[in-house]
């Protein structure tokens, strides 16, 4: 099913809610397939949604350009090896979603609270986020995802 997102808009890499939903770290992953697509002053893609005829669901988002792999090295660092097709890691994923929430015009919202962060590789989300300059909004979303795992730890203790 992800694989249909490049036939369905060309350049499209798998990203956002399906990567972090396979790996585990959201806990309600939504059924459609959500891709991203580089965008330039140049370069304007369809974007949002389109119900195939079987009835497969695609979200797909723009995305700066500079989210992209432009190297070999890039592409090692940010996309998953051995996939049939171009998926972003888990940690490039939380990115952009982090970057698109933060956008103005953007309505995606922030992520969930309630995620699984050990499913992360937390270096290279780090790593990644200090690259694209995304380093003080992971910040604050690590701090209110902590915040609630204390609050919620303090309510399982029994008094």
């Amino acid at each position: 099913l992800m694989e249909s997102a490049l036939h369905i808009r060309s350049g499209a890499v798998i990203s956002l809610h399906s990567v972090l939903g396979e790996c585990g770290f959201l806990n309600n992953p939504p059924a459609l397939v959500t891709a991203v697509l580089p965008t330039s002053t140049s370069k304007r893609p369809r974007l949002g949604d389109v119900t195939t005829s079987t009835g497969k669901a695609f979200r797909f988002f723009g995305l700066a350009e500079r989210f992209f792999p432009s190297s070999d090295e890039e592409r090692r660092e940010l996309l998953q090896p051995g996939r049939h097709c171009e998926m972003f890691r888990p940690e490039a994923a939380l990115l952009h979603w982090l970057h698109l929430a933060n956008m103005q015009r953007s309505a995606l919202t922030m992520p969930p609270l309630d995620v699984d962060m050990e499913v992360l590789d937390i270096k290279l989300l780090r790593d990644l986020a200090a690259k694209c300059g995304l380093d003080h909004a992971l910040e604050i979303w690590q701090s209110d995802v902590e915040q609630l795992t204390e609050t919620v730890l303090a309510e399982a203790r029994p008094v």
